[in-house]
């Protein structure tokens, strides 16, 4: 019985070790991974990996596009991976689009200012996911929001910074 007992409480705190909150803000994240590659970064994400929070970006500098992968309890660079396949070379999907797309990424606006109108649109909240996406023809910011129990889902267009789509969710 004492065996059963102390192997469930390992068990207990071994499974309360895998859930560590991050030491590093996600701020403090981004600054490490542009002294990793330096340009733009046109996506974040926060992540867990193994039961620690990695925070994952996607930094444009013109001609070339990086992964990097920043540790949350650390601040150490995880993975640095340039990127072969551009989003904006890829062919676009709808024949009368064709000339409307922007060529190059000055054209977009930046990940930031898009935040900028997903947050003045639900008027509150942290956003926890914002990713750069083609979609039908267009190129957008996928941008997910928490503000207390809610889950806020907005897509910014990344050359108008037009509101695409907006949606509230309740979380349990």
């Amino acid at each position: 019985m004492k065996k059963l007992a102390l192997g469930l409480l390992a068990v207990m705190l071994l499974g309360g070790c895998g859930t560590k909150e991050a030491k590093i803000s996600m701020e403090e994240a981004k600054e490490a991974a542009l002294k990793e590659f330096q340009g733009d970064i046109i996506q974040s994400n926060t992540d867990k990996d193994d039961g620690r929070v990695v925070y994952e970006f996607t930094i444009d500098n013109g001609p070339n596009r990086c992964e990097v992968e920043i540790d949350g309890n650390t601040g150490e660079v995880l993975k640095s991976e340039l990127e072969d396949n551009r989003l904006r070379s890829q062919p676009s999907e709808g024949p009368s689009q064709e000339n409307s797309q922007p060529q190059s990424s000055e054209e977009l606006i930046t990940e930031d200012e898009a935040k900028e109108a997903a947050l003045a649109r639900s008027g509150a909240g942290s956003v926890v996911r914002c990713e750069l996406d083609r979609d039908d023809g267009s190129i957008r910011y996928e941008i997910e929001i928490r503000d207390g129990n809610k889950e806020i889902d907005v897509e910014v267009d990344a050359v108008t910074k037009e509101i695409l789509h907006y949606e509230e969710e309740v979380i349990d």
